[in-house]
């Protein structure tokens, strides 16, 4: 059968999904990845065959038709479903009413996920899957990033991670988005509350630790450079967002967040998690943040006392909360659930493994050359690599090869660039 997976963001998707790209090769189908502008479009000419797809924004029925129309089957992922604030915002930025009637599985994150979800979707539509990328976090997983982690401690010394996620409020191109208030609510407003403070919590966090460096991790969507103009002045403030994130959070002495995934990630590595919430709210989202360790309301509960707590936050019964949001916090194993659907599809419409008709053209390859060589002149075009990160040839090989160590295979895997940013992956 052919697959299409598709991508948004490569420093937090491409590890997994060409993982599971990989188990698909190996179970004899041909699996083709790509970043999602690039794809989509050329989608339309492939065979028919399973697309998964990352999300589903409002304005996606229109595609989903389309692909109904031409035979696909469609699954779905939303990377972004821990921390929607509630069943309003989620459904005032996603699922197109109707879009449910073109889906043949959701894979959901958690209970609370799949709770908002059935008040459009069906019963046998929705799959409790847990979030995939939080497979990385476990072994054998997690021991390819150990290698990484080391490095960066050696590079960095003892250092202390600060994610932030404002992407919202210090977009990247400095355009001004409309937030309709019928949606956000007051959400935008306090994240830009929210991040006025969070902006000074390096400078308190340098004076605490002087001999520590303090690497910032802004969101992909956010301007690197309001973090660097803010905190130029101290030489052990880095801004870096370079590759995946869970080397950065292995090899950290603890980590610093406000309501990001980031903070999640953290408590699977069983890192010291602190959230900065200075406006509590009586939510759901409040409820899984708060599990994950420590909680300050101001910068000036920033010192070395409150920093250094000995509170055992993994436990049980705060594991069993996480769980609600969170399936495969536990030994549930999204890849095993997702590959098993793949296995129904397969055996009970049999699609065809035909050859796909996408060629890496002239025009394909001089941009990629042009794009290595050059930096890009429009913010837009600055923007868009900044947000996808590293996502060639050499990183999906590097991907695989990294696999493989971990899972042996008689079969030799075959991978070839067929796009700016689209990858072919199969056995030969």
């Amino acid at each position: 059968m052919n697959i299409y997976i598709i991508i948004e963001n490569a420093n937090r998707e491409l590890f997994h999904k060409t993982i599971l790209a990989r188990f698909l090769a190996f179970e004899g189908h041909k699996v083709l990845i790509g970043e999602k502008n690039e794809f989509r479009k050329k989608i339309d000419a492939l065979p028919p065959g399973l697309i998964i797809e990352k999300g589903v924004m409002k304005g996606s029925i229109d595609r989903f038709k389309k692909w109904k129309t031409k035979g696909h089957v469609i699954f779905c992922f939303d990377e972004e479903s821990l921390t929607y604030p509630n069943d309003k915002q989620y459904f005032g930025l996603k699922c197109d009413k109707g879009i449910e009637n073109y889906i043949d599985y959701f894979f959901v994150s958690g209970t609370r996920h799949y709770k908002t979800l059935i008040k459009r979707f069906k019963k046998h539509q929705l799959i409790l899957t847990g979030v995939p990328r939080f497979e990385l976090l476990k072994n054998p997983y997690k021991n390819i990033f150990a290698k990484k982690a080391a490095n960066l401690k050696k590079k960095y010394g003892e250092y202390i991670l600060i994610c932030s996620r404002f992407g919202n409020v210090n977009f990247y191109e400095g355009k001004k988005k409309k937030y309709p208030k019928n949606i956000y609510g007051n959400y935008i407003s306090t994240s830009k509350k929210i991040f006025k403070n969070f902006i000074k919590i390096p400078e308190k966090i340098g004076k605490i630790y002087p001999n520590n460096n303090i690497i910032i991790r802004p969101h992909p969507s956010e301007d690197p450079e309001i973090w660097k103009e803010t905190l130029f002045v101290n030489k052990n403030f880095k801004v870096i967002y370079d590759d995946e994130l869970y080397p950065w959070l292995l090899g950290s002495k603890f980590v610093i967040q406000n309501r990001c995934s980031t903070g999640i990630e953290a408590y699977f590595l069983k890192k010291k998690v602190i959230s900065f919430e200075p406006y509590p709210m009586k939510d759901e989202i409040n409820v899984l943040f708060s599990n994950l360790g420590k909680s300050f309301k101001t910068i000036d509960q920033f010192n070395k006392k409150n920093l250094k707590y000995d509170k055992n936050y993994w436990t049980k019964s705060r594991t069993k909360k996480i769980k609600h949001y969170i399936e495969n916090i536990s030994d549930v194993n999204s890849f095993n659930i997702i590959m098993k659907k793949v296995k129904k599809i397969d055996e009970k419409i049999l699609l065809e493994n035909k050859e796909s008709n996408i060629k890496f053209s002239l025009r394909d390859r001089m941009v990629v050359l042009k794009d290595k060589l050059f930096k890009p002149k429009s913010n837009f075009k600055k923007y868009s690599l900044h947000k996808i990160g590293k996502f060639d040839l050499s990183k999906v090989k590097e991907i695989i090869r990294l696999s493989n160590l971990y899972y042996k295979s008689v079969k030799k895997m075959f991978i070839k660039q067929i796009g700016k940013k689209i990858f072919l992956i199969e056995t030969t």
